[in-house]
């Protein structure tokens, strides 16, 4: 495994926000080349136009690995956000053969939710357990 410091600013004005720096980390896009600040939360036009262009994810399976992005979909997510999908959600559709995890994933262990405790699910009314570690948390705050 590798990892790396990054810059959330990555050269661009402003606080740093979930769509360009997204962007930047599944493109390796140089989004300051392009862009004059930050684009919070849902991507723009021009986002999306460089995801669906070039991203890790796809250079990878067009070397030939098989690849999946395990986020779990509530079922409600696609009905409240049809027009305004997140950039994770784009690079799943860009995917040639990976599909959308949704609760009943999470539930036998091949998906996990973006928060990975599930507490937000929960808040939501999701039946659904806590993961473990936002068991062992909880039972370490007690």
């Amino acid at each position: 495994m590798y990892f790396k410091e990054i810059n959330t600013r990555i050269g661009l004005e402003g606080l740093p926000q979930s769509a360009t720096c997204q962007t930047a980390l599944f493109t390796g896009y140089k989004l300051y080349n392009t862009m004059e600040c930050h684009i919070p939360g849902l991507p723009n036009k021009r986002l999306i136009s460089i995801i669906y262009r070039t991203n890790l994810l796809q250079r990878l399976e067009n070397r030939g690995l098989e690849i999946d992005f395990i986020n779990a979909y509530h079922e409600n997510y696609f009905k409240r956000r049809f027009n305004n999908l997140s950039l994770t959600t784009h690079l799943v559709l860009n995917l040639s053969k990976s599909h959308f995890y949704f609760l009943e994933d999470i539930k036998s262990g091949n998906a996990i939710f973006a928060d990975i405790t599930n507490e937000h699910l929960r808040k939501e009314g999701y039946n659904i357990d806590l993961s473990a570690k936002a068991q062992c948390k909880m039972q370490n705050e007690n």
